[in-house]
């Protein structure tokens, strides 16, 4: 995986002494997969195991993203589809992207412009929704794309996939 390393480990005497531990560690999630926030890792492996479920199998061995891609390539022309109102959409965008898949990406309308501008730089489609987050889950899950995943960061109906 690119930018992949092990999350980052900051030592914290000051707040573990007022906190009355001995130790206390914080993990840096700042740069996870080369994107600001936790949800990548998330992201990438809940992509991940949805193309597994609908390929039917998931590759042994493989050991680059383009190994990957070439493996899940029999499942294009496939569009990755996501809710979200930033951070776990571009993930799951960049992701997408990386094995040469198409995303569109569902948002609601009121996010600030730059969380939309830094989703569509992964190269996904996003589809602004009136209303919440909630319309934005709603919109992806009803999405009636011939084929598509729809990988959502929250329970949704149909679990990581829907047709």
């Amino acid at each position: 995986m690119p930018d992949y390393s092990p999350t980052r480990l900051i030592d914290s005497p000051e707040l573990a002494r007022s906190l009355g531990v001995p130790k206390l560690f914080v993990k840096d999630e700042s740069m996870r997969l080369g994107l600001p926030a936790f949800k990548a890792l998330g992201a990438w492996w809940a992509t991940y195991r949805a193309l597994c479920e609908r390929s039917g199998s998931e590759p042994a061995n493989w050991r680059s993203l383009s190994e990957l891609s070439e493996y899940f390539a029999g499942l294009r022309p496939l569009t990755i589809v996501a809710p979200t109102d930033g951070k776990y959409g571009r993930a799951v965008a960049r992701f997408a992207r990386l094995l040469g898949f198409d995303a569109r990406v569902f948002m609601p309308a009121a996010v600030p412009r730059p969380r939309v501008v830094a989703v569509e730089s992964e190269g996904a489609t996003v589809e602004l929704v009136d209303g919440t987050y909630e319309d934005a889950v709603a919109a992806a899950e009803d999405y009636g794309a011939d084929k598509h995943v729809l990988v959502a960061d929250s329970a949704v109906a149909g679990s990581l996939t829907h047709d």
